[in-house]
């Protein structure tokens, strides 16, 4: 039996995406701030990148994380060795910083000429920004390493299942495929090519 998905794969490859929707969102609100006066489309864009870091960032991505990968390199290494409290850590901090997001798009959308909101709405997006490049880095070099070198294929193919089926709930739930998958989500997944 072969795998054609590859769960740290396509976790690299999401963190990417997350990564450019974040650094677009920042681009794109920086230059519409300084309009004058700020268009009434702020607020929207706002609730818009908040309603991605919800759904996408924490509800698809992290939860593939938390109840997929988690739990399964658990059975392989202790919380000292996987650091995974850590990563835990930063996922509640990028849902705290995705709930202050929500609420400042609230606020703009109440007063759209307000400029609280937009520089707390510019300085929760810088801290997202640095968090999740962080929080990549130490996945994507150390976390997923660790994870291909003492994970078995049948750990793999447990984490396999369970991200799809997760990805699967998210598409009945939505209607849609994850917004964060600029593509069909088929052509993100790499297969692994040794047989299980």
């Amino acid at each position: 039996m072969t795998l054609s998905y590859d769960p740290l794969q396509v976790l690299m490859e999401e963190h990417q995406v997350f990564l450019a929707r974040v650094e677009s969102f920042r681009e794109t609100w920086r230059q519409t701030t300084k309009l004058s006066p700020a268009p009434l489309a702020l607020a929207g864009e706002a609730a818009q990148f908040a309603v991605f870091l919800a759904r996408d960032v924490d509800e698809f991505h992290a939860a593939k994380e938390e109840r997929a990968l988690f739990p399964v390199l658990e059975r392989r290494l202790s919380a000292e060795e996987s650091s995974l409290g850590h990563m835990r850590d930063d996922h509640e901090s990028l849902r705290a910083l995705q709930r202050s997001m929500g609420k400042m798009s609230s606020q703009l959308d109440a007063d759209p000429g307000a400029p609280e909101p937009v520089r707390r709405i510019a300085r929760i997006a810088e801290s997202i920004e640095t968090l999740l490049s962080q929080h990549v880095i130490k996945e994507d070099f150390v976390l997923f390493p660790m994870a291909q070198d003492v994970l078995s294929r049948r750990d793999v193919l447990e984490v396999a299942r369970r991200c799809q089926g997760i990805e699967q709930a998210y598409r009945e739930r939505y209607g849609v495929n994850p917004g964060l998958l600029l593509t069909a989500p088929e052509a993100l997944h790499s297969p692994l090519t040794a047989p299980l």
